[in-house]
């Protein structure tokens, strides 16, 4: 299982099944397709809590070559906090990872994905919500397929949400 799936086995294996995790991740979203579908999700959900790791595909690539632009990119995610915060006040925005570009599969690049990346960090610290930085902590063995973490890179990346949730 991903960084998600372990979040809630961990909830689980502590016997609070007071805390509910739900994975709404939908391979090749972009923040655009989360906002059409977001107050539908969260309203059947009712969270305490959401976290936000969005952004990785905006940015340019093979499937997607001109990505979203940056402007369009950082609109639509205030826009998603803004209805995030009409649900409630704890967000927790989860920062998107770096690639092995070496593995020319998806045709990600850092330079690119980095650029989305400050624009949720920035909006993050604009509006005071905790950011996870991950950019950057993926090493090449941590990685699948050059883009989707491995079972060692979702370990990592639960180890850096649950330690931000328990504080």
């Amino acid at each position: 299982g991903g960084w998600v799936n372990r979040l809630k086995l961990y909830f689980d294996s502590k016997g609070d099944f007071s805390v509910d995790v739900y994975n709404c991740g939908i391979s090749g979203d972009k923040v655009a397709d989360v906002l059409k579908r977001f107050e539908v999700e969260v309203t059947a959900r009712r969270p305490d809590q959401i976290i936000l790791a969005i952004g990785i595909n905006d940015s340019p690539h093979l499937a997607h070559p001109f990505g979203t632009k940056l402007e369009g990119f950082e609109k639509k995610y205030k826009e998603l906090l803004k209805k995030a915060k009409k649900f409630t006040g704890n967000i927790l925005i989860v920062g998107l990872t770096n690639v092995d570009e070496s593995n020319k599969l998806h045709g990600y690049k850092n330079e690119k994905i980095e650029k989305y990346n400050e624009i949720t960090k920035q909006t993050a610290f604009e509006e005071n919500l905790p950011f996870i930085d991950l950019f950057e902590s993926l090493s090449i063995d941590e990685f699948e397929d050059g883009l989707h973490p491995n079972s060692k890179g979702h370990q990592k990346i639960f180890e850096k949400v649950k330690e931000s949730l328990i504080r």
